[in-house]
């Protein structure tokens, strides 16, 4: 074909099906986006947490558990007991080792 240009008659370049990126770099930037997103959550939460009224119902709910609980400990008659030494009964109720002994043998 003498009349046709030479670069017509050339095939097209192929292209890369990359471009030569590592697969490492996609994957540690998607890593930092889920620590970023992580980060945000975190911060958001923190932020609640200490400044909002929700943080203060939390805090409050969580004291009142902690005195709830020191005072399951504490037999009226008997005094303070550890938790490992009462005896839980079929309803769940915590007892004194002693009260038990007590209601059970007369």
């Amino acid at each position: 074909m003498p009349g046709t240009p030479p670069r017509l008659l050339k095939l097209a370049i192929r292209m890369a099906r990359h471009d030569r990126t590592n697969m490492s770099i996609i994957i540690i930037e998607g890593v930092l986006f889920v620590v970023l997103i992580a980060t945000g959550a975190a911060l958001l939460y923190f932020v609640v947490v200490q400044f909002t009224p929700v943080g203060v119902r939390l805090r409050q709910a969580q004291n009142r558990r902690r005195i709830d609980r020191a005072a399951e400990l504490v037999c009226p008659i008997h005094g303070p007991r550890a938790e490992t030494d009462l005896v839980r009964l079929a309803s769940g109720d915590l007892l004194c080792p002693d009260c038990y002994k007590e209601n059970v043998h007369g």
